[in-house]
């Protein structure tokens, strides 16, 4: 049970903790390390000594569980490399919080004996339900928000803005970040939708609201669009194909960015077309950065790729933890976010070139393989959102923690899950939600 209440509680405490630390709150970060040590310690260390050591799995580790150790330790080290370029608290808590989590994932799923893994990877996304359901009612009853800066908080609801009601971005009252909230409300929606079938009845309907509330209200059209994307592949495909949404996952970035591509056209050809003017405005912030499409998302990945077009020894490891600073890229785009305290540490608001950068081709292709191992499973939704938000924020990274704790949890769940089966794991929700769609 208490693995349970403390797999629930992380994603809640990471943004609770984060909003303290914007409050000059010392120690916050210990509200999420703790109770993750006390698992740590009851499972990997009292529990063997009291009953014993269990037995070694006859079929070994496969696959995603190696990429998932191989990953972390390169994360790692590069946050090491940043130890002597960034202010030390900082890399050290981030550190800390990384192989905690790891840990703790490991500590959790080794012990499925006592705690089965899908109630884990349950009580995991009834955490972020909890924190989206908080920060609906409390923002209903009228809780004030923590300061937020930048023009991008007062701004208008571009999509309530569509359907005939004006009204400006909603920052919640528990959230650490307009970005990291709408990739929590995301997450929260597709894990909902995948508990669906065999869940509590008026938990997941109700996080459901929540999470698509929360998109709507923050007006986070990247977490709409893939939200929706995420959801409808795994709704319209017939089975058959979505056995194979491994290599989807995998292809869906370029047809996401191949829709940035055309919508950044648009928006420099000065259509006169007013469907397509309206498509342009949808997904643009005029009132908050010059470059309309993606609210300056164009410039910063610009600089990015031009840095990684000139192929250097560097790029195969990377620069380490905040490359952007390391590799003087972020100079070209912090004044952008001149409201942050150091702007020069704004991300790249893509996780594939935060981990070029950062980790190297080596980092991305750790991080890809387990996209696409996480895809054979059925939290598929979940990895395919993950993908397709990482063409507009730098997740799942160590820059939003809630989300990397989620897909660490996610992978060890799999590789749980493989190590049990030795198979494809299929949600009977997915097969049966998607039948009825297909059917009618």
């Amino acid at each position: 049970m208490l693995d349970l209440l403390v797999a629930a509680s992380v994603v809640p405490l990471v943004n609770l903790s984060q909003v303290a630390t914007t409050h000059k709150i010392p120690g916050a970060l210990l509200l999420v390390l703790l109770p993750m040590w006390l698992v740590i310690f009851k499972n990997l260390f009292a529990y063997p000594c009291l009953v014993g050591f269990p037995r070694r799995s006859a079929t070994g580790w496969p696959l995603i569980a190696w990429v998932t150790v191989i990953f972390v330790a390169w994360v790692g080290v590069g946050l090491v490399r940043a130890l002597g370029n960034q202010a030390l608290p900082g890399v050290l808590q981030t550190l800390g919080f990384l192989l905690t989590t790891a840990l703790f994932a490991y500590a959790v799923f080794s012990r499925f004996r006592t705690v089965e893994p899908d109630k884990t990877i349950r009580a995991v996304a009834a955490g972020i339900g909890i924190y989206l359901l908080l920060n609906v009612a409390l923002h209903l009853v009228g809780a004030k928000p923590p300061p937020i800066g930048g023009p991008s908080a007062t701004s208008d609801a571009v999509m309530l803005s569509a359907i005939g009601i004006n009204a400006p971005r909603v920052f919640f009252p528990l959230a650490s970040g307009l970005n990291g909230y709408a990739v929590v409300s995301g997450l929260g929606v597709v894990l909902a939708f995948t508990m669906l079938k065999g869940g509590n009845r008026i938990f997941w309907p109700a996080v459901l609201g929540a999470g698509i509330a929360s998109i709507l209200l923050g007006d986070s059209r990247g977490a709409a669009l893939f939200t929706i994307l995420a959801v409808a592949f795994f709704l319209i495909v017939p089975n058959a194909i979505r056995r194979r949404a491994h290599w989807f996952v995998i292809l869906a970035p370029a047809f996401s960015v191949a829709a940035i591509a055309v919508l950044m056209g648009l928006a420099g050809s000065g259509t006169s077309s007013p469907i397509l003017q309206d498509l342009v405005y949808l997904f643009s912030r005029p009132d908050v950065a010059t470059e309309d499409i993606g609210a300056g998302r164009a410039l910063v990945w610009d600089v990015a790729a031009d840095e990684l077009t000139k192929p250097k020894p560097i790029h195969i490891v990377g620069y380490g933890a905040y490359g952007q600073v390391v590799a003087n890229i972020s100079r070209y785009y912090d004044s952008l976010f001149t409201y942050l305290d150091r702007p020069e540490l704004a991300t790249l608001h893509n996780a594939a070139l935060q981990y070029a950068i950062d980790n190297g081709y080596i980092g991305t292709a750790l991080f890809f393989s387990l996209i696409f191992l996480l895809a054979r499973t059925w939290l598929a939704p979940a990895a395919m959102f993950l993908v397709l938000m990482g063409l507009t924020e730098a997740v799942p990274t160590i820059y939003f923690r809630d989300a990397l704790f989620v897909f660490l949890m996610m992978c060890a769940y799999a590789a749980t899950i493989h190590r049990k089966s030795g198979a494809v794991y299929e949600s009977p929700a997915l097969n049966s939600v998607s039948e009825r769609v297909q059917g009618s």
